[in-house]
């Protein structure tokens, strides 16, 4: 079954991903060229990211909503991302290569083990880095399939053990708990280290 409706989201995600980096590219070669309210819109078009992650949660949930994921359903995650996905890393090394052979760049090409971690989307728990900077949205798009399907099958099962109320009260608190957990492990080295220079400039004061 589609939904119009994510159909539509997809595209105006997909559009304001492209004018972020559009905007990124132009502004090396022309710099701040763009109204202001413009330059604001094209710069906050990294947006488009966390829809396409909302989009994914609901797509997941959707599809085994009424069963557990199976080998088919997979397969049809794998058919839509990996064949583009692993041409858009042969390409790069073939780009690579061709930049080294003709001594336009010293910089070497990417290690056996680097790409092989891209193919197992593990590069960025690996600590290898990304053969081209954008694939990071790919590791963590594939680690939250992984995690919101292991989530829905374990809350399935919880259903049988406890009983469809309590397993729901204990899967919306065990949510908002990590959501929570989550925010505040992101936000808490920024202000740890706000906090440190203000008390710093309170001794020196």
């Amino acid at each position: 079954m589609r939904f119009r409706t994510i159909d539509g989201l997809r595209g105006i995600a997909a559009m304001a991903v492209v004018i972020f980096h559009l905007n990124a590219a132009t502004r090396v070669t022309f710099g701040e060229w763009l109204p202001p309210t413009v330059e604001w819109i094209f710069r906050s078009g990294h947006f488009g990211v966390d829809i396409f992650f909302v989009i994914s949660g609901f797509v997941i949930a959707y599809s085994i909503r009424s069963a557990a994921p199976t080998i088919a359903f997979a397969r049809r995650r794998s058919v839509r991302l990996d064949p583009s996905y692993w041409t858009a890393i042969f390409l790069e090394i073939a780009v690579q290569a061709i930049v080294i052979r003709f001594a336009f760049s010293d910089a070497p090409l990417p290690s056996l083990g680097q790409v092989f971690s891209h193919f197992l989307y593990l590069q960025n728990l690996l600590g290898l880095g990304d053969i081209v900077d954008i694939f990071w949205t790919l590791c963590f798009e594939i680690q939250f399939y992984l995690a919101l399907v292991l989530f829905l099958v374990l809350r399935r099962q919880l259903d049988g053990w406890l009983g469809r109320p309590t397993a729901e009260w204990l899967a919306t608190t065990a949510l908002s708990v990590l959501r929570n957990l989550s925010t505040a492990l992101r936000q808490s080295f920024s202000l740890f280290r706000e906090q440190f220079l203000l008390s710093l400039s309170f001794q020196v004061d």
